[in-house]
């Protein structure tokens, strides 16, 4: 059985079956707005250079808490339970690869106009998904030999916004694009305007986010009507296509210690205050809820990416050999801070803990793979829905 079996093609991005709130409103419904760079964002120095811009400050002013830089064995944590250093980078830019093949190398499956005026990337990293910023050598080289491409050159009229909490982002962007790094927590206040953004795109952040309705009110708030939002999520929790992890195995305790990990709290907030920050959000109807509580119309999907080359198709192979890499190459950056910082494991527990689960991952017999789940939302016109 394939992994891909129940999930079908996904070469077509997501437009037909997207079903208005309240009334059918179609993506085309409004005549496109001039797609320019706004005045207000740029100086006079901005519009004469053909370079774009890196904010190393927040829109909103920052707390102590944003600028924590720890170390726990030796790994370089920035205020979150992901390190930022080389090895971590290098596995996110891997599984940014591992995305794009699993969705035929599109990055988004919104149907978006071409003259759009803005974008905005929540959790940008390093910018793979913004432009191509890539820690690693191997990604960078592969990539040349890929059409992959960036959100911030296929779409040249469109301003587009990267935030991160973490100061990652690369020195040069190209003209139409803007990386905000060291911003503040992106569930409270936006100080864009209302009905600001066309297209809001949110990857990998679970785990980082305590309040979901929250995060999903400011999208809605500052997305204009009829604009779209966009999240992926994976999770933690790793299957097989014939149902053989061992209950009590390695993968199975792995995918417990994020599930408990995610009730337990962050222990990088000041005085110990827990998150209650979840790891399952993309086993739930988180996100759904969240967003049809705040207003969108919503269309979910859910994909599986392998995990190794096991799969018989050539792209799900590819997709599954760098998700595989991801995992095998920093499966201490996932699990060290939870395993020492919260559940207070021995190094040597640890140590033996990790040799199984990658001892588990390179069994390619067990076709082991893991869900994705993909939200597409809707803002409806500004006649109807909550909030406009």
């Amino acid at each position: 059985m394939s992994a891909h079996a129940e999930t079908g093609r996904t070469s077509e991005p997501i437009s037909e079956c997207l079903v208005m709130h309240k009334e059918q409103v179609s993506v085309e419904a409004s005549e496109p707005e001039a797609a320019e760079l706004p005045e207000d964002e740029m100086d006079d120095e901005d519009k004469d250079s053909s370079i774009g811009t890196i904010e190393t400050r927040s829109t909103e002013s920052l707390t102590l808490s944003v600028w924590a830089y720890r170390r726990i064995d030796g790994r370089g944590y920035h205020g979150k339970r992901l390190p930022i250093d080389e090895p971590q980078l290098d596995a996110r830019d891997l599984f940014h690869v591992a995305n794009l093949a699993l969705i035929d190398e599109h990055l988004h499956l919104a149907p978006l106009k071409k003259d759009m005026q803005r974008a905005l990337d929540v959790g940008t990293g390093l910018g793979q998904w913004a432009m191509h910023a890539f820690a690693s050598r191997l990604t960078r080289s592969f990539l040349m030999l890929t059409p992959f491409s960036d959100f911030a050159y296929q779409y040249p009229d469109t301003y587009v916004v990267g935030t991160d909490i973490s100061p990652v982002q690369p020195g040069w962007v190209p003209p139409n694009l803007r990386l905000i790094g060291q911003i503040g927590d992106c569930t409270d206040d936006w100080t864009w305007d209302d009905n600001y953004f066309d297209f809001v795109h949110l990857r990998d952040l679970t785990g980082s986010i305590k309040h979901w309705p929250d995060l999903f009110s400011q999208v809605y708030r500052h997305t204009k009507p009829v604009g779209l939002v966009e999240g992926h999520e994976v999770s933690f929790r790793i299957r097989s296509d014939y149902n053989n992890i061992e209950p009590e195995g390695a993968l199975a305790e792995m995918g417990d210690v994020f599930e408990e990990a995610g009730n337990m709290g962050d222990v990088f907030e000041e005085a110990g205050n827990k998150t209650g920050c979840k790891f399952n959000v993309a086993d739930n109807n988180t996100r759904r809820e969240s967003m049809e509580e705040a207003g969108f119309a919503i269309l979910e999907k859910k994909l599986r990416m392998p995990i190794g080359k096991w799969d018989l198709d050539p792209k799900y192979r590819e997709a599954g050999n760098f998700a595989f890499n991801t995992l095998h190459g920093d499966i201490d950056g996932y699990m060290i801070y939870l395993s020492t910082e919260i559940f207070k494991w021995e190094e040597a527990e640890v140590q033996v803990f990790l040799m199984e689960v990658r001892k588990a991952l390179r069994e390619n017999s067990m076709h082991l793979y893991v869900e994705q789940t993909v939200v597409v939302g809707q803002k409806p016109s500004s006649e109807v829905g909550p909030g406009v």
